[in-house]
């Protein structure tokens, strides 16, 4: 493990060559001729994301993207959160079908396609209070969910939630997220602790470890996090519905 860490502790002005070996990435396989018909839906700082249509299971599904997939840095962060949603399953959060790399060898993970808007959108329409509220209970329950599987989020924010037509509420964008891992069991090392240890230290992507207007006290300082760090999020983003003008742009 110290190996695998040591990668990251090389200076500012390292580049990653296109050639590089990335250990996320060598765990992946080559998936090739899985999804067709692929068109793009949305394009973030990070990542795209795309309508594609599955050849095995005849639907259409999410494919993301990495925009800058010759970046060591960005391949390993874009995989870590395709991991880290990958250990979630509940309906409000959304669920990662496959995590693969294209005959490039350019990492991308499939996720359910569901169509709507983000909270952020869906504010600047009158909304009624109690149809807010069932909104921010489907949330809480899917923090909750994740904090029982001792996965934290940390950007809790109305752009990384999406609402649909039919009541859907998901819970999006884990990037940031972290897995607590238990430091009072020595004897004896879980998967999931495992899991944690890389998850947990093998990207550098983003300094901004939130979103300002929603991050806690110990976000802003670079302290520790906890789950009561989600929860101060939850209260902010309680905030928001109510008094959606709090951080009018």
């Amino acid at each position: 493990m110290s190996d695998f860490l040591s990668l990251y502790d090389e200076s500012d002005d390292y580049q990653p060559s296109k050639d590089e070996s990335s250990p996320l990435c060598e765990q992946l396989a080559q998936v090739t001729d899985a999804y067709s018909r692929e068109e793009l839906i949305a394009k973030g700082g990070m990542k795209s994301i795309s309508k594609v249509y599955c050849e095995r299971t005849h639907r259409y599904v999410a494919k993301a993207t990495l925009n800058q997939a010759d970046n060591l840095e960005f391949r390993e962060a874009f995989i870590r959160e395709a991991r880290l949603t990958a250990l979630l399953d509940h309906p409000n959060i959304i669920k990662i079908y496959d995590i693969a790399l294209s005959e490039k060898g350019e990492p991308f993970f499939i996720m359910e396609l569901k169509m709507g808007y983000s909270l952020r959108l869906f504010l600047k329409e009158e909304q009624s209070r109690s149809e807010l509220l069932v909104i921010f209970i489907k949330i809480c329950d899917a923090i909750a969910y994740a904090h029982s599987r001792r996965v934290l989020h940390l950007d809790i924010k109305p752009d990384n939630i999406q609402v649909g037509s039919f009541g859907e509420v998901i819970v999006c964008d884990w990037g940031l997220g972290r897995i607590i891992t238990n430091q009072e069991k020595k004897d004896y090392v879980t998967g999931l602790e495992l899991e944690a240890d890389i998850l947990n230290h093998c990207t550098l992507y983003g300094e901004a470890k939130g979103t300002p207007g929603y991050m806690a006290p110990e976000q802003l300082d670079g302290q520790d996090k906890n789950k009561q760090t989600d929860i101060y999020t939850l209260g902010a983003l309680l905030f928001t519905l109510l008094v959606p003008d709090r951080l009018k742009e």
